[in-house]
């Protein structure tokens, strides 16, 4: 088993984050006066049998907007785009089989907290849960592999990116959606 850990503690000068403004149709780079930033990253690789591998993680991070002369009313917020935890965890099984080729399953679940957009706060995502599911053939001396590729296989909606009206200059939000369930073929070779 391999186990990291890392703490963290930053301060940061200028913060810089970006919003969309829909009136120009163009990206801003926006700046916080001060950010502090606090948290930890553990990350573990556990292989209890053969051809069986278990992996996880967890990141931890609060990020407080502690000045803001643009937005005075924002300190003591979370900073835009910030994700105060996610989780994750994988389980993967290879196996080999006859000829030299290798067969591989592969499940993965990620957890993300709330999502705060704008360093007012007000435009927040719902936690969410997603799953993927990997499932392939490698052939010898892994020169070639097959892989079917499912991703958000619960088909949870949710969006990439959020613009509220009061940061985007519309009289409106505006929002991309994260893409849904996807399946997919992969096929690599090495020559």
């Amino acid at each position: 088993m391999v186990v990291n850990l890392a703490l963290f503690e930053a301060h940061s000068k200028d913060f810089q984050y970006f919003l969309v403004d829909g009136v120009r149709l163009a990206q801003i780079i926006s700046n916080i006066d001060r950010v502090d930033l606090n948290g930890l990253d553990i990350d573990w690789r556990w292989l209890p049998l053969r051809g069986l591998e278990i992996d996880g993680g967890l990141g931890v991070t609060d990020s407080t907007i502690k000045r803001n002369a643009a937005e005075p009313g924002s300190v003591g917020h979370h900073t835009p785009k910030s994700v105060p935890y996610k989780m994750n965890l994988g389980v993967q099984y290879g196996m080999p089989l006859s000829g030299g080729l290798e067969g591989l399953v592969r499940l993965d679940w990620e957890h993300r907290d709330r999502k705060y957009w704008h360093p007012d706060n007000q435009a927040v995502s719902p936690a969410l849960d997603l799953l993927g599911l990997r499932v392939g053939l490698r052939g010898p001396q892994d020169r070639w592999s097959v892989t079917l590729v499912g991703r958000n296989l619960t088909d949870q909606q949710y969006y990439a990116d959020i613009n509220a009206s009061e940061y985007s200059g519309l009289p409106y939000d505006i929002g991309w959606r994260a893409a849904g369930r996807t399946v997919a073929l992969e096929a690599r070779v090495k020559f």
